[in-house]
C-alpha cells in the first residue's frame, strides 16, 4: 500500500517534530536508517525509530521501546493511533502513527522518555530524572609497600 499525498506532505513536518521531541536527551544521535527510516539511538542503543512505509505497510510512524504490558493497554485505549510495530512489537514496541491528522504528541513525548530511559546507560538516565547518578567507589588508597616476612 503506498503512501497518500497527504502523508507524503506532512512527512517531513512530523519528522522535525519527532526530533524535537528527544532534543532535549543527553548523547541521541539520529541517523538515517534507509528508505525513509530513521534510528534514534542512545550510545548505540535504538530507542526509537521513524518508520517511511515500513514493507508498504502505508504508515509514517515512530517505533518506540516500551513494555508488552504499556503496548497493550495503548493499543486497547487508542488503536486507530497506536499500533504493534512488525519485528519489533513482540518485545513491547509501539507504533504511533504520525500520518494522520491528529498525532498524540503528548503520549509520544513520554514515550519517547521512558524509552531513552530503558536504554541509556545509568548515569544519562539519572540525569533524565533529575537523580544524582552514584559515583562509583574510588580505588581503594595503595597498600604499603613493606617486604614480606620470609619465614
Amino acid at each position: 500500500m503506498a503512501l497518500t499525498p497527504a502523508q507524503l506532505a506532512t512527512a517531513d513536518d512530523r519528522l522535525a517534530r519527532l526530533r524535537a521531541l528527544v532534543r532535549g536527551l543527553p548523547d541521541v544521535d539520529v541517523d538515517p536508517a534507509g528508505r525513509g527510516h530513521v534510528a534514534f539511538r542512545v550510545r548505540g542503543k535504538a530507542f526509537a525509530w521513524r518508520a517511511h512505509d515500513h514493507h508498504g505497510d502505508g504508515r509514517v510512524a515512530a517505533w518506540v521501546k516500551s513494555t508488552r504490558e504499556v503496548q497493550a493497554r495503548l493499543v486497547r485505549d487508542d488503536p486507530a493511533h497506536v499500533f504493534v510495530p512488525a519485528y519489533v512489537g513482540a518485545q513491547g514496541w509501539v507504533g504511533v502513527r504520525l500520518d494522520l491528522d491528529e498525532v498524540p504528541w503528548a503520549l509520544l513525548a513520554g514515550l519517547l522518555r521512558n524509552g531513552y530511559l530503558a536504554q541509556a546507560p545509568r548515569g544519562l538516565a539519572a540525569r533524565v530524572r533529575g537523580v544524582t547518578a552514584p559515583t562509583p567507589p574510588t580505588s581503594r588508597a595503595p597498600r604499603s609497600r613493606t617486604p614480606r616476612r620470609r619465614r
